[in-house]
């Protein structure tokens, strides 16, 4: 026992169970700082089809009372809902052509929302809310001042013409029962919001669908992550035996089986937890051939670059920080600078949405698909570098030993 405890390895174990916990404690826990304040930065586009006063006075109220940085108007729905798609905005809220009709005639305001539920889940939440809010401001805003006076001009010309047509020729009495009848009705209108949601990419409510691209992506990172400073333990021993270039390659092509393997294997079994077709399926395996391609590389040229096991030290504080940086719960634009650019910088982000497309749907693949193989390209080059310029001792160290593959 006294020799079991003499040996460094024991205080090694120790020391990695501690690095793992306060690593994901300090890299995982920050990116929560910017919110709920981050969320101000997504988009929420308006679509005015009635264009009339009364719509106008609604849009400017729920430009004031959205808790959004960015709500902007747009003329064409079809466009709008093009950038919902390719998440360059977060809701859609369309104002029907009949709008000012309804009021007038004191029919229920349908107001229409256009959400994509192939998001993180803090976005998808927060639509929700969103929608709630958006119902409550339009009854409010009805029975604004300002509503009110914008219904009363358009009311005017009918009213005149009624008392015109029965003699009445009072103007001050002819103003008061404009502004009485605009009162009246916009009082009347307050309980008559209803509202109707139109998803595009549509995903169960179950949150084994929301986490499943979360999880698919996390899994595959872990297990590539530390096949690769395996691999890379590998190369480190093997170069002595089988040089540089050859062990380089074999390394390389190990990778390249499992990566292309697994895939097959692993979303075979998350068609066990959640339901998705054929096409889906092969789909998600080859996006997921793609990000592997892209993680084992970035992994692999960090642990060429730090002698292998040491790199955890950076590995798993990169792999913490990509959990949150991900997008699987906090979108991109609700993240602080610092996780926005690690966002864009390391291959989670562009994986979890890439399975979120394969899943149910959504834009810009062919961009999430280009930083992937660009992630893979330049962390490849740096690799051969690091092969190139270093590794060129002679010196057998512990590892060096174990793999020996000159007998």
């Amino acid at each position: 026992m006294k020799k079991w405890f003499k040996h460094p390895i024991a205080y090694l174990a120790i020391l990695i169970e501690l690095v793992g916990s306060v690593l994901f404690i300090a890299f995982a826990i920050p990116s929560f700082s910017d919110l709920p304040t981050g969320t101000e930065n997504l988009n929420v586009v308006i679509v005015d089809q009635d264009k009339s006063t009364v719509s106008e006075q609604i849009v400017g109220n729920l430009k004031d009372k959205l808790p959004f940085k960015q709500v902007t108007t747009a003329d064409s729905l079809s466009k709008s809902k093009s950038k919902l798609n390719d998440r360059q905005v977060s809701l859609v809220i369309e104002i029907s052509s009949s709008f000012s009709e309804s009021v007038m005639a004191q029919k229920v305001l349908s107001i229409k929302y256009f959400v994509s539920d192939s998001n993180g889940m803090l976005q998808n939440s927060l639509n929700k809310s969103v929608i709630s809010q958006v119902k409550d401001q339009i009854a409010t805003a009805i029975t604004s001042a300002k509503t009110t006076q914008a219904l009363a001009s358009m009311l005017a010309p009918e009213i005149k013409q009624k008392a015109m047509a029965s003699g009445n020729t009072d103007v001050p009495q002819i103003q008061k029962e404009i502004q009485q009848t605009a009162q009246t009705t916009a009082a009347k209108m307050s309980g008559k919001v209803s509202s109707s949601t139109v998803h595009l990419n549509k995903m169960s409510q179950n949150y084994q669908y929301q986490m499943a691209p979360m999880f698919i992506n996390l899994g595959a990172y872990l297990g590539i992550m530390l096949m690769s400073v395996v691999l890379a333990l590998m190369f480190m021993g093997a170069r002595h035996s089988i040089g540089k270039k050859l062990s380089f390659v074999a390394a390389q092509l190990n990778g390249l089986i499992a990566i292309v393997v697994v895939p097959f294997l692993s979303m075979g079994l998350v068609r066990c937890f959640i339901q998705f077709g054929g096409g889906e399926y092969f789909n998600l395996v080859g996006t997921q051939i793609v990000f592997g391609l892209a993680v084992f590389e970035f992994t692999f040229a960090l642990a060429l670059l730090l002698n292998g096991l040491p790199s955890m030290v950076i590995q798993l504080p990169l792999m913490a920080m990509q959990v949150m940086a991900g997008g699987a719960v906090i979108p991109r634009e609700a993240m602080n600078s610092f996780y926005s650019w690690v966002s864009e910088h390391t291959p989670m982000y562009q994986g979890v949405y890439t399975s979120l497309n394969a899943l149910y749907g959504g834009g810009n693949q062919g961009a999430y698909l280009s930083a992937l193989l660009w992630i893979m390209i330049v962390s490849l080059l740096v690799s051969l570098i690091i092969v190139w310029a270093g590794y060129r001792s002679n010196t057998r160290n512990t590892f060096s030993k174990i793999v020996n593959l000159e007998s």
